[in-house]
């Protein structure tokens, strides 16, 4: 049986009979971004970290899978050049160059079965996108002068500053202020495209936050893909596969004790803080003991958008038309986007890897259908708008997420700012647990990272009182 423990806190000096500080001890649970950017901040500020990941291989939804010598990134993310914790770790990194913009085209849409261009980071670009009415466009600039005047409350690492916009879906907000034309075309498709989120429901703050405008707001790839930033962060941590942590509990002198499961048995682990960075339902099973009725009832109240993506391994003769293909629903397809990467390493055969995403809907349909049925089902509805998909094909990889995408209907940073609220005073009242994850930002690469940063600074800020 492996006993997870941590070391004493104090240990003998060198020279006389005193004694020095050993680092302080805290615990990530949850390898994925949130939890990586977490526990890398915390190491670099000197404290003894260690990382716990239930599954096989660290990354979450980042995970990379990699067949026949080539490397993929299932979940097709979309970047941002304006992803301001993404840059700031890759700068931390030493490489800032791996953030690539997109090429020109980068961004297409589907227009009566024809994809077209479309320039949708500059107003006068998305005036001008196939299918928007003249007169409508017109009332494009609205939106300036809106994030003008919310600026100071859009604020991508605390969303819930901008609670007071919280009362308005995107979709009402569209049809208000910029015509039917201008949601069907842009707003919907950019939601769905970039967050497999449902325009109807959810709340114009989560569109205000991720709305590309301006010199950052064009599509970024990252050289190498998700899962080689991924190994690149585990690397550098004590991270520990294939181990779950089954509950968090107070411990002796205001710390913290875990139980844990690993390959060879049950254990313990003491830590003087613990960050969760898991998935909203985990964290409340985890943690059960030390909650508030208020944080089981807003850990119970988050909720997920299924996924189902198809990987396709395309031969290194095909042109790619653009980075990333939106569908508006008006088209009739049950797709969200087609995000198209080229690879990531050297491959004779393979030159790209296509992304087929469904929408939200489908997948929660089909995530029951087996998988040779759902992967004809998923590349015949490809092929409709890539003739010749199939022919082009050397291989395809289907995954499935149960809860992919946290949503944000109207009311959530409500929530999140009642939560936050109370995850302060219990951090005044000494308590060191932490919580994060995209579920507490946004619905997106930079929201885990902007999560796990913030649950970092807070931690360091309370261990230095």
């Amino acid at each position: 049986m492996v006993r997870y423990r941590a070391a004493p806190r104090r240990m003998s000096g060198r020279g006389g009979g005193g004694s020095v500080a050993e680092p302080r001890h805290a615990v990530v649970v949850g390898a994925g971004l949130a939890g990586l950017e977490a526990a890398r901040r915390l190491a670099r500020a000197g404290l003894r970290v260690t990382v716990l990941e239930r599954e096989p291989r660290p990354g979450g939804r980042a995970a990379g899978i990699e067949i026949l010598g080539v490397r993929i990134d299932p979940a097709g993310p979309a970047l941002r050049l304006g992803d301001a914790t993404l840059r700031g770790l890759l700068a931390d990194l030493g490489e800032p160059a791996l953030l690539e913009p997109w090429p020109v085209p980068g961004l297409a849409q589907l227009r009566e079965g024809r994809l077209e261009p479309i320039r949708a980071a500059s107003f006068g670009g998305v005036a001008t996108i196939p299918g928007v009415k003249r007169y409508q466009a017109w009332r494009v600039p609205r939106l300036s002068r809106q994030l003008d005047r919310f600026l100071p409350l859009l604020d991508r690492r605390a969303p819930e500053r901008a609670v007071r916009l919280d009362d308005r879906s995107v979709a009402d907000f569209g049809r208000l202020y910029f015509g039917e034309s201008v949601l069907e075309r842009w707003i919907e498709p950019q939601l769905a495209g970039f967050t497999l989120l449902d325009a109807r429901q959810t709340s114009r703050v989560t569109f205000l936050l991720q709305t590309g405008l301006g010199a950052d707001g064009g599509g970024a790839s990252l050289r190498g893909g998700l899962a080689a930033l991924v190994e690149r962060l585990a690397g550098d941590l004590a991270t520990h596969v294939n181990v779950e942590v089954t509950a968090v509990e107070g411990g002796p002198s205001n710390g913290l004790r875990l139980a844990a499961e690993g390959p060879s048995g049950a254990g313990e682990l003491a830590a003087d803080a613990v960050v969760l960075a898991t998935p909203a339902r985990s964290a409340l099973r985890i943690a059960d003991p030390l909650l508030l009725p208020a944080e089981r009832d807003f850990l119970r109240d988050v909720s997920y958008v299924p996924a189902v993506s198809l990987s396709v391994a395309l031969r290194s003769d095909v042109r790619l038309p653009a980075r990333r293909v939106l569908f508006p629903a008006v088209e009739g397809l049950p797709l969200a986007a087609v995000a198209l990467s080229p690879l990531a390493g050297p491959s004779d055969e393979v030159g790209a890897i296509a992304s087929v995403l469904p929408t939200a809907a489908f997948a929660a349909r089909e995530l029951a259908t087996p998988t040779p049925e759902l992967e004809k089902e998923v590349l015949a509805i490809a092929e409709r708008i890539a003739p010749g998909l199939l022919g082009a094909t050397v291989f395809t990889q289907l995954t499935r997420w149960r809860e992919a995408m946290p949503r944000f209907d109207v009311g959530a940073y409500r929530a999140i700012a009642r939560f936050r609220r109370l995850q302060a005073e219990l951090r005044a009242a000494g308590r060191r647990l932490y919580f994060a994850g995209d579920f507490l930002v946004s619905p997106s690469v930079e929201g885990a990272l902007a999560s796990g940063a913030r649950a970092a600074d807070q931690l360091l800020a309370d261990l230095a009182r």
